[in-house]
This record gives C-alpha cells, structure tokens and sequence, in this order.
C-alpha cells in the first residue's frame, strides 16, 4: 500500500477511495465508529460509498447499521433500510432493484441500508450487484450485511468497502481491555459483541448471569443456520459437540473436511476458535458445564437431522477421555447404541458422576453373568449409588477384565465407611489417575483410621489433588486432606473453598452411597472447632449410619456424640455412647477409634464419680498412650496424687487434636488436663487453639501490610497519603511505602512530627516546639532546627511523591502544624476504638471495637529520643489505661456473649497493660472458671493478691471476694 502504511485489518479495500488508516489510529475506534469512517470517508465529503459488512450472526451487524444511519439521519440524508433476512433469494433481488429504479428518480442524497442479503445463485447475484451499483451511481450511499455464505455477492462488486467478523471482533476486545476488563472476562467472549453485551458490568470473581448462557444459547443456534451446505452445518455440529479437538478428530466424525473450511471458520467465526496453523481448535466456552446445557437444546433438531455425527463425537469424546461431556451427548441418543460404549468405560463415567447413564445401560444389557454373581459395574453402581444395606454387594462379584477392577474401586471406597477390606489389591498397579487416587484415598483412610493425621497429610501433600474438575476421586482427597488437616490442627488456606465443593458434590442424590464422607468431614469440623451444631450432626450421622451399615462413620458419629455430650455435663450419655463406639469399633477391627472410646468412656465415668484404676493401658506406646497418661494424672489430683503416672514430654502430634477436645469445654476436668500438661503440649496446644480463635474471629480482612508484607502497617485509607504508626514503634508511610528510619533521624525529625501528631489539632507554637525537642537551644536558633526538621520531612517524602506538603507553615510563621487531611496518626484511630469499645452498650459492638483496638495496639507508644517536657510520656500512660479500658470492656462483653476464651485473653491484656486493675482480674476469673480452668482462675486470684501486698495496698474488694465464692475455689472433690 502506498505511505508504507497498512489497511485496517479486517477491512478489504479496492482502488483509490480506499482510506489508509494507521494501525495505531484504528484500536481507537469502536466497531460503529470504524464502519461510519468507511461509510462518510474521512472527512465525510468524499460522495456516494459502498460498505458491505461481512459476519456471523451475534457480531452487532445490526447494531452497527443502525448506528451508521442514524449519524446519516442527522447529517441530513434520506434514510432507507430494508430487511432481507425472511425473503428468498429472488424476493430479495426483485426488492433491491425495485429501491435502485426509485433512487435514480431521487435527489442522490440518501442513505440506504439492506440487512441480511441472503445467498443467492449465480443469476441473482448478477441482478444484485448491477442494482447496487446503480444506487450509488444514482449518489446514494449504501451498507449492507450479509452472512459469509453470501459472500459471492463481493467477488461482483469489487470496489465496494467490506468489513468482516475478524475487525468487528478485534474492537470489542480492545474496547474491554480500555475498559479494564480481566483477560478471563475477555476470554469468554472473545469480543463477540452480543456475548460482551449479555455481561454487562459482571466480575471475573462472580459467577457469570443468566442472560450470557442465554446470549450463548442463541449464537450457537444461530452459528448452524439452515443457509449454511450439509458439509459445513455436519462440520460445525461435530466442532460444537466436541468442543476442542484437531483435524484429525473432525475427520474421525464426520470423515472427509470440506476445502479450505478451517481458514473461513478462523475469519468469520471466532465461536469455533479456529487455530492459526488450521490443526486444531477449541470452541468458546467449551470448559464451562452450563454453557454446554444451553448449546444442547439448541442443537438437538440437527442432532437429529445428523445423527451419526451425534454418536461418532461422543465416541471421539471418550476416547479423548472427556466423560463428562460424553455423558450429555449420550444422553440424547437414548437408549440402544450407546450403552456397549458406557459399559466399557462405565468406571470413568462413575467417577464424573454420571450413575444414571451408567444405570441405564447396565439396565439395558444383555450381559448373563451367571446366578448368584453380579458385574462389578453393578456392585459399583450399587456402592455409590444406594445409600442403605442392599443384598447385591454381599453376592459373588464377577470381575473378568480391567476393566471390572476400574468399577471395583468405587466398591472399596464404600467398603472404607463401612470398616471392610478392600477388593482390590494393589490398586497403584492400575494405570490411570482414577487408579491413583484411589490407591492414595485408601491409604489416607487407613492412616487416618489408625491415628496417623500427620502421616496422612503428607501421603497427600506428596499427591496434588487438584483437578480441572470435581470428579469423585477428587472430591475423596479433598475430604481425606480437610480431616487430616483438622486432626493436626493446621490452619485453613484463606479463600479455600474445595472441600465444600467436594462435600456438595459427593452429596448429590445420585452419589448418595458416598455422601457418608461429607457428613463425616463436616462433623469433625463441627467438633474440632467447637461448632454448636456437632451435636445435631452427630445424631443425624449416628441414625444415617447405622441403616446403612458405615461402620467407621458410625463410630466415629458416637465418638463426637460423645464429646458432646461431655461437653454439656451429661456424663451418663456419653459413657453409654463411648460403650456402643467400642463395641462397634471391636466388631469392625478399629483399634484405635476403640482405644479413643475407652478412654472417653473413662473421662465420663469420672466425673459420674466412678472410682478408677490408674494402671497402665495394655497396648501400643504411641501419642494416644500419652494422651491416656495425661487423662490419668489429671484424675489423680482428684484421687491420689502419688498414683499419678508420668506424662512424656514429647508432643503426642497424632493426638493433639484429642488433647484440645480434653482441655476446653469440659468444666473443671479441662482445668485439670491443662493443669498437668507439660509446657511443650501447652506451646503445641496454644498454636492450635490461636488457629481456631481466629476462625472465630468476626470480620477481620486481611490488612494493607500483610499483603504488602511489610514490618510494620498503614492503616490501609487510601483517601489519606501519608500514614504516621507510633504505637509499638515509629514509622511514616507515603502512599503506602514506609520512609527509611535514617532519614528520619536527622535534624531530630521523628522527635518533632511526633509531637505535633500527638497535639491537639496538629498545630504547636515555634517555642513550645523548641522547648520539647531543642531544649538546650535559644528560641532563634530553636526556629532555625525547626525549619531545617520541616525540610528534611519535606525531602524524605518528596522522595515518594513530591506532591505532597504535610506542613502548613512557612519560616516566617509563628507556629507549625500539619495538614491533617494528608496525614493520619494510628493513635487517633486507636482511641476512637477504644472509647467505642467501653462506652458501648451492645455486648457485640464491643466486642467487635475492643478486638480491634488489640489488633491496631502492637505496643506502648513509641517514645521519642528527646522528650523535654514529658508530653510524650504522659500519653504513652494516658493510652495504656485506654488499652486496658477497653480489654476490660470487651472481656465482660465476650463473656455476655459466650465466648470464655476470648475474654480471657482480653482481661489477660489488660493486666500486662496494668497488673493491678481489679476489674481485669474479675473478668479473667470468670472467664477461666467459665472455660473450665477453675484451677488457673485460683492462681490468678492468689498473684494478684500478692501484687497487691507488695505494692502496699489493701486486700481484694468484696466485688472480687464475692466472684470468688460465686464460682467456689477448686477443690478436691468433683461436683
């Protein structure tokens, strides 16, 4: 082209009216803008154009035309538009040379569109173009659109402007990109305007509405239009079945490929995502299940016009291994064909979920395996399909291929909740990922049932399983890693959410045989983290599991039963259940759920008062046996001390997960369990207990500088630029980007600005500044260091952004002040919190303030190197009895609210803070006699008494006298 310059791309342009637009001009534009500039020319006077645009259905042809003519209506044209869609082909040419004899009788100034020309034969299009020509000859300028089938009609009409589907598509997708748009929002549409349009303002962490599914729905039909030859809608409907695939799959389908489809299908149709080398392609949303449910209906008419090409890409579809998508296409063939291919493969259709395709073509079989013997397709069906005792799966099962050893692992999956050995041995031996992951679930489960979290959660860290999709397998080590997880206490990855995923998939109707894993994954959850609800679950699991026969789902349903009901003081309840867990778990070989019963059966039957021997356990030395050594020297400060047993000092990790049921919510026992402890378990057990505090916290977001990893936090506002942190150290934040110390240092710059934060309004006289921070200064040379201070603040934040002036003062003025709509002081938000905290009357609120007055207070306030006056040191006190304000408040408020270990914590700070507020001492007593540990609150009470002797004051008030014998001293005896 002649400048060296490129046409626009998608746009096909012939002789001298071409416009020759850089490449850089044309992302500028939108895809009405770009076919206006053709349509008017580039200074709108360049006479009579021809513009054709040339693109699949759902591309915004309309949209655009209409746009061009209502720009032509206000320039003053005649405007003139036509819609061609519904006529025939002669219909269609009769109509535009009928508007071409009108035009020649008119005045040339017209605008005249035509929408959806329909495919013509070669007579009509001859008819077509020469009628064309004469509107524009007649000064009229012409738009019209029609379908790459019809694109004959531009071989006739060689001068006339064509924008094609590849240039109305590469502006939707600049425009998103302008807009902000993610790349998997941009992704799903590929810039096809009607899909973009059906978005409106959704986010990629959303899910995606209704209306794109719709506008989905409609472009697929739309994409096999009955315009299209036989070869091409038998090609398109083979591309949409299967979704991805190459060549050599499309000619596996349908067999031979019409010439050079592939390279129009890449121009006109970005739905089928044609790519460049022509080998492959990957149609849009081919990875979404639901896309897929709207595309369907719409193209079961042509399914059934080409039903050979139905089943062949289901075929192909298997033999790709993509089961899922397999399974919907099979489901519309029906009965018949498919189910020789669904019996070969009914194991990996199992493992996507799909049991009712699988019933059905086991149904529909005429397979005779004998009397008395059932395939092990049927045994699978049944395991995960049935969720009660049936008869089938105790019959003779017949394995005869792989195959039935593939089907066999969904058995053994049922047969781990029911406490029996699997069929299958060695089931790594099996190729696959199927086989994979089943041989790591039942090696998770034995770990797992045998008191080895720690050894489980490694066997599975060791094995990824995350997965593109949820399959059954999958949705089995998602729950396997959840419990192991929960069992060695480790914290739960923020934004986490597949164990949910899994614990719905496997709770699906027809997947109901296998749900017993969800229910348990959630009731240990319960349990562990002290959910209200374990109670409820427990039952619910308890009933469930004992219809169905799951065992190890029942045991373990009595067990948290069981700690329930330790945990709500009915002791007679709970030994009963401890005795049905044991005499379970004897039956069913669970050794170690057995040991855990029993020594839940002794916890309970000590606190009915039942007298114990305090022999050694006969068993295994592993971190349950230690667990039972600290149970039994906790019962010996009730009995006798001398008959205590020795605790071993190493952490008993596989159990610490029992230790932690033990020590809390138990009354006065769990008092006497942290008692005994040794100081490692209470290190191991405070690491746990802080995890599950902080799930329970209400609302924390994660902060500024836990993103930013920074030492110390803004505050996180981005309306203030400049953030000051003095509690717990010192230091300046600029747009989110701390100062460096150094430079704060000079010329006594962290002295100062800490001064003017503290004071009210900001603002000091020159001399009140001098005397603070240059006291060995006369005023003149004061006034000096203080300007010299002001510019070394002013350098180091310049450093940032050199927008930014905290200061309101210049040299000559007689004080300094900062300007605090730039700058925000934590010690300001801090005391809104804590006089929130103590004068609310909402226990909640509160609570909600005191915490997160505790979070912003890292530490007493910063003291600075020179603090003449002692104005620092004054606030400093002044903050620490606000601290203490406001523990003591949201202690009594947690305590309102239930929650004994949180106000706990929160009295114990406010004693670090002042160890001789009677107050905090009051609530901490209460708080630990509530959580159990009556023991602790008496030796709390007896070091504050101390403290108060030493400092020369008088004994506890009567407030405190009386709480103390509200809740009684720790005796001996057990109530």
């Amino acid at each position: 082209m002649k400048d060296g310059k490129e046409p626009i791309e998608g746009t096909s342009v012939v002789g001298s009216t071409a416009s020759i637009i850089s490449r850089d001009e044309e992302f500028a534009w939108t895809p009405y803008e770009r076919v206006a500039m053709l349509f008017f020319g580039p200074h709108g006077s360049e006479g009579a154009r021809m513009v054709a645009i040339c693109a699949e259905p759902g591309m915004g042809r309309h949209d655009v035309i209409s746009g061009v003519l209502a720009q032509a209506e206000r320039a003053g044209l005649r405007v003139t538009r036509k819609g061609l869609g519904s006529t025939s082909a002669e219909d269609a040419t009769r109509i535009l040379t009928r508007t071409a004899r009108l035009a020649e009788h008119g005045d040339g100034r017209a605008a005249i569109a035509f929408d959806d020309i329909p495919a013509s034969d070669e007579g009509c299009i001859v008819r077509q173009a020469r009628a064309l020509r004469r509107l524009v000859s007649s000064g009229a300028s012409v738009i019209f659109s029609i379908a790459p089938e019809a694109r004959q009609l531009l071989e006739e009409i060689p001068e006339c402007l064509v924008v094609w589907s590849s240039g109305l598509v590469s502006h939707g997708i600049a425009a998103a990109e302008r807009r902000g748009d993610s790349h998997e929002m941009r992704s799903l549409t590929r810039g096809i305007p009607s899909l973009m349009r059906s978005l409106g303002d959704t986010k990629a962490s959303s899910a995606l509405p209704q209306a794109f599914y719709d506008a989905f729905g409609e472009l697929v039909a739309a994409s096999v239009r009955r315009s299209l030859t036989d070869e091409e809608l038998r090609l398109r409907l083979a591309m949409l079945l299967l979704g991805r695939g190459t060549v050599e799959d499309l000619i596996g389908v349908i067999g031979k490929l019409p010439q050079d489809v592939m390279a129009s299908l890449r121009a006109d149709a970005p739905l089928f995502g044609v790519a460049s080398s022509l080998e492959s392609f990957e149609c849009l949303c081919c990875h979404l299940p639901l896309a897929l449910s709207a595309a369907l209906p719409r193209l079961s008419a042509l399914c059934s016009l080409f039903p050979d090409v139905l089943e062949s890409s289901a075929r192909m579809l298997v033999s790709n291994g993509e089961y899922r998508r397999a399974a919907a296409l099979y489901k519309m063939l029906g009965c018949g064909g498919s189910d020789e291919v669904v019996l070969a493969h009914g194991a990996e259709f199992l493992e996507v979920g799909e049991v009712s395709l699988v019933r059905r073509a086991l149904m529909g079989s005429t397979i005779d395996l004998g009397r008395g013997a059932v395939s092990s397709l049927g045994a699978a069906l049944a395991a995960v399909a049935r969720r009660g005792k049936t008869e089938k799966d105790r019959l003779e099962v017949s394995v005869s291929a792989e195959s039935d050893r593939f089907a066999l692992l969904f058995v053994d999956a049922r047969r781990v909740l029911r406490a029996e050995p699997p069929l299958v041995s060695r089931p790594e031996a099996l190729p696959g990922l199927l086989a994979q992951r089943a041989s790591v679930h039942l090696e998770a489960c034995s770990l797992l049932a045998g008191g080895h979290p720690s050894a489980a959660l490694r066997l599975l860290v060791a094995h990824p399983r995350s997965s593109s999709e949820m399959t059954v397998s999958s949705a089995l080590l998602d729950l396997d890693f959840e419990v192991a997880r929960l069992l060695v206490g480790d914290r739960e990855a923020r934004g986490v959410s597949r164990p949910d995923e899994a614990a719905r998939f496997l709770s699906a109707t027809s997947l109901e045989g296998l749900s017993g894993y969800a229910s348990l994954a959630s009731l240990i959850r319960a349990v562990v983290t002290g959910d209200a609800s374990a109670a409820a679950e427990a039952d619910v699991l308890m009933a469930r599991s004992e219809r169905s026969g799951d065992r190890l789902a029942q045991v373990v349903a009595l067990l948290a039963g069981c700690v329930c009901d330790l945990r709500a003081k009915a002791s007679a309840r709970a030994n009963v259940r401890s005795l049905l867990a044991e005499t379970v778990a004897e039956k069913s070989s669970l050794d170690y759920l057995g040991r855990v019963a029993r020594l839940l059966g002794d916890v309970a039957r000590f606190l009915m008062g039942e007298t114990l021997e305090m022999g050694l356990e006969d068993g295994p030395r592993d971190d349950l046996s230690a667990v039972r050594s600290l149970v039994r020297a906790a019962m010996a400060l009730r009995e006798d001390a001398s008959l205590a047993p020795v605790v071993p000092e190493d952490v008993p990790r596989d159990a610490l997960w029992l230790v932690s049921l033990l020590a809390t919510g138990i009354g006065e026992f769990s008092g006497l369990v942290r008692e005994r402890m040794p100081q490692g378990w209470r290190r191991a057990l405070a690491t746990v207990e802080e995890g599950e505090d902080e799930r329970m916290r209400d609302g924390r977001d994660v902060s500024v500088c836990e993103l930013a990893g920074l030492d110390r936090p803004p505050l996180g506002d981005p309306t203030v630029p400049i953030e000051v942190t003095l509690l717990g150290g010192f230091a300046v934040y600029v747009r989110g980007v701390r100062i460096a110390d150094n430079k704060l240092e000079q010329r006594s710059a962290k002295s100062m600005l800490e001064y003017l934060v503290l004071r009210h309004g900001a603002c000091a006289k020159r001399f009140q500044l001098v005397e603070q921070v240059w006291p060995d200064c006369d005023y003149v040379s004061g006034f000096n260091r203080a300007y010299q201070a002001t510019s070394s603040l002013r350098a180091a934040i310049a450093e940032i952004d050199p927008s930014l002036d905290p200061f309101l003062a210049s040299r000559s003025s007689r004080e300094v002040s900062l300007d605090m709509g730039l700058v925000r002081c934590d010690v300001d938000v801090f005391r809104a919190l804590a006089r929130e905290a103590s004068d609310s009357r909402d226990p909640a609120r509160s609570l909600t303030m005191a915490r997160q007055a505790e979070r912003l207070y890292a530490g007493d306030l910063y003291l600075p190197p020179v603090d003449a006056l002692g104005y620092v040191s004054s606030v400093r006190d002044e903050l620490k009895e606000l601290y203490a304000d406001a523990m003591v408040a949201g202690g009594d408020a947690a305590l309102r609210l239930g929650q004994e270990r949180t106000a706990a914590r929160l009295a114990a700070n406010a004693l670090m803070a002042n160890d001789l507020r009677e107050d905090a001492v009051i609530v901490l007593v209460r708080a630990l006699r509530a959580s159990g540990r009556a023991v602790e609150a008496d030796r709390q009470y007896r070091h504050y008494n101390n403290r108060l002797r030493r400092a020369g004051k008088h004994t506890p008030s009567g407030r405190l006298k009386q709480v103390m014998e509200e809740v009684g001293p720790a005796s001996p005896g057990v109530s």
